[in-house]
Formats: structure tokens, sequence, C-alpha cells
């Protein structure tokens, strides 16, 4: 009995219909050798799912192309799912080996100065990364918690599975969720750290795994002088850099430089003697208009200048 090479990768794909499915048990079956040959098979159906679904999410989020990337990522829950659940033909299915290779396989991807980027994980959950930002995660989530490591800023919507945790690791607190959607800030560099929930629930704990609160959406928690302290969002808005958009409602002229600097992937210096007060009540600019131009902006609401020195990227204010 023959059995033709495609019927593996629609099987692994879990596309295979039920005949298709009784065809590869009866040629398993046949002989013991089959297996090592599908055994074969496995291995490169998943080396080939890791290298296409890394190449796709290390490109900019604007050259994504969601309905493909989908399809790419069904391949690999798929995959993994198949391993997951004990979807086999019989016990003996899968080599743990080659299990634990692609289980131990890091991915990293990141979003260059001034860029932005999304991140589909094998589990389904979607990140997107701001400006400057990196994420380390195994290839494939299969058993315990899913784990990902952060440095910089990133929304998290995470695909719900009570089953097993998802957890982002920062350099100061762990955020640990079952299937929800927030903010994380990790910036080890300037020692800030905070966490805006926007939809479901989060526990911050720290690097023992101890609890250290529990937030509800619309809250938020933040790390002042090595301590966390929890907080009312008054301000979603300020989470649409997502969608391309900076938005400020009232907030200090500091800290929506920060909020620049992150976007924009660029340094600003603030010397001038005082804090220029920012009289807008709201302010809401494109980021893909350009640095300067919302700087301009802003001077209509402010009493400041700047002037850029290239040599160090930096935006100088005065």
């Amino acid at each position: 009995m023959n059995i033709d090479q495609d019927l593996f990768f629609k099987f692994f794909s879990r596309e295979a219909s039920v005949e298709e499915t009784d065809a590869l048990t009866a040629w398993l079956d046949e002989d013991p050798s089959h297996q090592e040959e599908f055994n074969k098979a496995y291995e490169m159906f998943m080396i080939s799912q890791v290298v296409a679904f890394a190449d796709l999410d290390r490109r900019p989020a604007a050259e994504h192309k969601p309905a493909k990337k989908h399809r790419w990522l069904a391949y690999v829950a798929s995959a993994a799912a198949s391993v997951i659940l004990g979807m086999v033909i019989n016990s003996y299915f899968f080599t743990r080996p080659i299990l634990e290779a692609v289980d131990s396989t890091v991915l990293v991807s990141e979003a260059q100065p001034g860029q932005r980027t999304s991140v589909t994980l094998s589990d389904g959950t979607v990140v997107e990364l701001n400006s400057n930002s990196r994420i380390e995660y195994p290839a494939i989530f299969h058993k315990g918690e899913r784990k990902v490591r952060l440095e910089g800023e990133a929304m998290f919507d995470v695909a719900p599975d009570r089953e097993h945790p998802f957890v982002v690791e920062t350099f100061a607190y762990d955020v640990k969720v079952l299937g929800t959607k927030f903010d994380v800030i990790a910036d080890s560099r300037e020692r800030e750290f905070s966490t805006a929930l926007l939809e479901g629930s989060v526990s911050i704990q720290d690097k023992s795994a101890k609890p250290l609160v529990t937030l509800r959406p619309n809250m938020m928690a933040s790390m002042h002088d090595g301590r966390l302290v929890c907080s009312r969002l008054s301000d979603t808005d300020a989470y649409l850099w997502t969608d391309g958009v900076i938005s400020a409602v009232g907030i200090p002229f500091d800290k929506l430089m920060r909020r620049f600097e992150r976007c924009y992937g660029v340094n600003i210096d603030i010397a001038s003697a005082s804090l220029p007060e920012v009289r807008y009540v709201y302010f809401k600019v494109r980021i893909s208009d350009g640095i300067d131009h919302a700087l301009r902006l802003l001077q209509d609401g402010s009493d400041f200048n700047y002037r850029y020195e290239e040599e160090t990227n930096t935006y100088i204010i005065y």
C-alpha cells in the first residue's frame, strides 16, 4: 500500500477527511517501518512551520496580510493542538525528542525604532510591539504556562486557555493572565514598569510567583520607587498607539515626551529651566505624520522650542 506524501501535510494540519485518516491508519498498521517515515515527515512539517511562522512575524505590521498570516497560524496551531490534545493515530505517534526540540526553540521579534510590528503566537495570542521593543517566545506552547519575555512596550490580546495560563515576564514583575487584553511597559533601562488592563483580569506577581495585586478592567499598576501602585485607568486612548495614534488627555509634558520617544524611536532631552505646560485638554496625532509634525502641533498649545541633533538622534526641548 502506497501513501501520498501530501496526506501527511493534510493530517498534520488537521485537514484530512475521515476516509484519508482511515487510510493513513491502515498504512501505519501495515508495516512498523512506516512509523519511522511518518515521524520524519512530522519533524519536517514542524520545522517548516516554525521557519515560515518566524519569517512572517518579523515583517513590519504594515506589511502583514492578515488572511495569509492566519492561514499559516492555523497550520502551526493545528500541529500544536494535535500534540497537546493527543489527536493521534496511536499512542506512539509522536517522538518526544522532536517535540522537545521544537519546544526549546526560542523565537525573537523586535520592533525597530520608529516602527511597530505584530506577532501572532502559536496559541493564537496577538502581540502588538511598540517601537524599540522586543519579545522572546517559544516556537510552540505545549505544556505548562505559556511564558514570554518582554522588553519595551506591547499590547497583548491573549487567547483564552484556563489550563495553560499566559505569563509575561519582565525585568521587574511578571504578569499572569488566562485570557484578556492588556498593555505592558517594561523598560529596564529607565526602570519603568506598568500594566494597564483593558479587558479581563490579570495578576501581577513577583519573581517567586507570589501574587501582589489583581487588576480589573480599566485599572493599571505601575512601579514607583520599587513598589507597585494601583490606580484607575482614566485615559484608554493612551493605548491607541496600536492603531498608529498618539493620544493624550491631561498628562504632564515629560510623560508625553516619553510617549513620543517610544513611538518615534528617538531620544528627547528636556533642557528648559521649567517643564513646559501642556494647555491642550485633548491632543491626538497620527504617528505616521512624523515627530516634527507632532511637535509643531504641540507648540500651538505649549510654550517651548526644539532642535534636532542627528548624531545622537536626539530632540532638544528648550
